[in-house]
């Protein structure tokens, strides 16, 4: 038995194709309609394993980026721990710095200062021992005045005090 089989251009209306005839027997057209089912059941086992493949790739994806994530976490808190430390570290180093700089100014002012402080410390003594004597022989010249003031005629009550004006 033929079966006769129309073959149409794709895209062009049907009353406007150029109709092809061409004649398949039923074996051939058995086995062409047999070809397109294994070739559609092939298909649809491609298609079912690449859903399964892309689900199991979604789900790896899915627990690599939550592995990822805390890892990041956990090397972001590593880094803020080993900043701290630093910045502790850092601090001390700094005052350590300060202080060793801060010693070595005051050793090299003394190594400087030292004869100079010498002579000024004598200087200074002897400046204070003249300031001391100037002040004892203004304390006895404030004596005398006040002998001498006492002597005077007009506190010693010898005046009437009508005469003293104030």
């Amino acid at each position: 038995m033929d079966l006769a089989i129309s073959v149409g251009r794709i895209g062009v209306p049907d009353s406007s194709a150029i109709d092809e005839r061409r004649t398949f027997s039923l074996s051939e057209f058995a086995e062409n309609y047999e070809n397109v089912l294994n070739e559609n059941r092939d298909l649809a086992s491609r298609l079912s394993d690449s859903i399964h493949e892309s689900a199991r790739l979604k789900e790896l994806h899915q627990r690599t980026s939550a592995e990822f994530a805390a890892e990041k976490d956990r090397l972001n808190l590593e880094i803020g721990q080993l900043r701290a430390q630093l910045s502790n570290r850092l601090q001390s180093v700094i005052a350590a710095k300060e202080r060793l700089m801060r010693e070595e100014f005051e050793r090299k002012l003394q190594e400087n200062l030292g004869p100079k402080t010498k002579l000024m410390k004598v200087d200074l003594e002897q400046k204070i021992r003249s300031l001391q004597m100037e002040l004892e022989q203004e304390r006895a010249r404030i004596e005398k005045l006040k002998k001498v003031q006492s002597n005077c005629i007009c506190h010693g009550g010898v005046l009437p005090a009508s005469w003293i004006r104030r």
